[in-house]
């Protein structure tokens, strides 16, 4: 059974910032195991860095995996644009959710 993944676009340009450059960082709180077939699945940051305020993460391991352990683990994600402040949150990236998933829908979903 291969684990589904969920892919992550942004669009950080805002409102006359088409040229921003930055990175995005997506971490997971804990490794995850496929109970099937005991594929482990480390939190290894990945780094996507984008220079024109837009991008696409690659496939990253849903969180809702029906056969993945723990449950209830998450991304870390982090964004640091040139210039400004960097910010971070916590989100779980759910393939219930879609297979392509915003980095904006991805920050509403955002846990304390």
């Amino acid at each position: 059974m291969a684990l589904s993944t969920v892919t992550v676009t942004w669009d950080e340009t805002g409102t006359g910032l088409s040229a921003v450059a930055g990175t995005i960082v997506f971490t997971l709180s804990a490794a995850l195991t496929d109970v099937t077939d005991g594929l482990i699945v480390e939190p290894v940051p990945q780094y996507y860095p984008f220079i024109a305020g837009t991008g696409t993460s690659g496939p990253l391991v849903a969180n809702d995996n029906v056969g993945a352990s723990p449950s209830g683990t998450y991304y870390t994600v982090e964004v640091a644009i040139t210039g400004q402040p960097s910010r971070s949150f916590n989100a779980p990236v759910n393939h219930a959710a879609g297979a392509t998933q915003t980095l904006a829908y991805l920050e509403s979903q955002a846990i304390a």
